[in-house]
């Protein structure tokens, strides 16, 4: 992370003191929102892991029904 020199005398340099002050909030509110942004997307990635789970439970038991009947037409076929 960038320091600041501290010692610097802003009370001759009014601008220069908000425009410091200004970076240095806005460098702060950025990194503030960036890990905010990665712990949204870790949430979503972690619903959307949960969805795709539920997803594959269902197309597996699916997939046994379908088998099953396929296996009981064919012993009445027989």
């Amino acid at each position: 992370m960038k320091k600041f020199n501290t010692n610097l005398d802003f009370t001759n340099n009014l601008p220069l003191a908000i425009d410091t002050v200004t970076s240095v909030v806005k460098r702060a509110a950025s990194q503030i929102g960036s890990a905010l942004k990665e712990e949204e997307r870790e949430e979503k990635d972690a619903v959307i892991k949960k969805r795709l789970e539920d997803l594959e439970s269902k197309v597996s038991t699916v997939n046994d029904n379908v088998a099953q009947m396929l296996a009981m037409m064919q012993q009445r076929e027989n």
